[in-house]
């Protein structure tokens, strides 16, 4: 019997991650630190691993933030609010989200590297802005003039409205890809009643997705929550036993990914590379963070080192590096973490053309 001598590497990365599949890729897992109070979240990373979310401050407030590399920096607040909450980031750095007054009303907005710019509103009062793509526009969904939520798209100084189906009420814009295709869920009349249904407007016209359910009448609730760059699109939906679960829906099939057991899951977001995220129950219904690839859905907590302490319960964001943006908790204490995957996969390529050249060498020397 021949045995294989595995690097140090391969032996150490192993023995830290002991259960997972030798093929599987473990994560470091970076906590992104607060404002000086306890808590924060990580909500959204672009392609240079620059992470947005939210921190509390020393004085118990939440402020928008980003971070990279270790470096927190406080995006401030609009004038007029107490808080503010980052929720995506373009490749060039800016970031949207949504500032809160005192009242509580909250106003969308746009910090494009030194100041905040408030989006304003549909006619109502109160905005968030939840996604932004790489030529500067802005969804998210605004209250109107007739009282409702609305969807819009925001660019140069301008908010268009997205509209409504006929007979529903509302809308919600929650991602924006560059090619402009926007995804969210919006009120759809289905014989008599009316449910909320994830749609995709592209072209001015806006698309009932549906439901995993089927024809199913019991079947009547989805929502598209991420969209990338070839036109994927991610979220939940009912399946016809009214369980949630989250979904991939492309070439016109909405797919049901599965959960982790349990009965409850939805899917945030994805990058080009197929990798999708987002939080799933377990069979004891503890919602835990998820990836999925290639057919295959994983706890994200099974693949960070044992012993961490904290628990990864839900993912939002994964860029094209498979850095992914994750909200875990310890006790009382919740956390943003940056999950980055060991190797790189640059690296998980070096490391094939290593190991195959390791077995032409074995097999010229027998």
């Amino acid at each position: 019997m021949r045995h294989w001598a595995l690097s140090g590497f391969v032996v150490a990365t192993i023995m830290a991650f002991p259960g997972v599949s030798v093929f599987a890729i473990p994560y470091t897992i970076t906590d992104i630190g607060t404002l000086g109070g306890i808590s924060s979240s990580a909500r959204g990373i672009n392609n240079s691993g620059r992470v947005v979310g939210s921190a509390q401050t020393s004085g118990g407030t939440y402020h928008a933030i980003s971070w990279q590399s270790g470096v927190m920096h406080d995006l401030g607040t609009l004038p007029g609010t107490t808080s503010s909450y980052g929720l995506a980031i373009s490749s060039a750095g800016s970031v949207v989200g949504y500032s809160v007054t005192a009242a509580g009303e909250k106003r969308g907005f746009l910090h494009g590297g030194a100041s905040m710019t408030y989006l304003g509103t549909l006619g109502g009062t109160s905005s968030e802005a939840y996604s932004i793509n790489d030529v500067s526009q802005v969804v998210g969904y605004s209250v109107a003039s007739t009282g409702y939520n609305h969807a819009f798209v925001w660019q140069q100084g301008l908010m268009q409205d997205l509209g409504i189906f006929p007979g529903g009420r509302t809308s919600y814009a929650l991602a924006i890809n560059d090619s402009s295709q926007v995804v969210g869920y919006a009120d759809v009349l289905v014989g008599s009643t009316v449910y909320p249904h994830a749609v995709l407007w592209e072209n001015s016209t806006m698309r009932d997705l549906g439901t995993l359910g089927g024809p199913s009448s019991q079947a009547w609730f989805s929502a598209a929550r991420g969209i990338n760059n070839l036109g994927q699109v991610v979220g939940e939906a009912h399946a016809a036993n009214l369980e949630t679960h989250p979904f991939l829906w492309e070439n016109d099939v909405m797919r049901d990914l599965g959960t982790l057991g349990g009965q409850f899951g939805r899917a945030n977001g994805m990058n080009t590379l197929g990798q999708i995220v987002g939080k799933s129950t377990t069979p004891g219904e503890y919602g835990r963070a998820f990836i999925w690839q290639n057919g295959v859905m994983e706890d994200l907590n099974d693949l960070i080192p044992a012993g961490s302490g904290w628990t990864l319960a839900e993912a939002y964001a994964i860029n094209d590096g498979g850095q992914i943006a994750v909200y875990g908790y310890s006790g009382a204490v919740a956390r943003g973490f940056l999950l980055t995957p060991i190797p790189e996969p640059s690296s998980i390529l070096s490391l094939g053309a290593g190991l195959l050249g390791l077995c032409g060498i074995l097999r010229r020397r027998k």
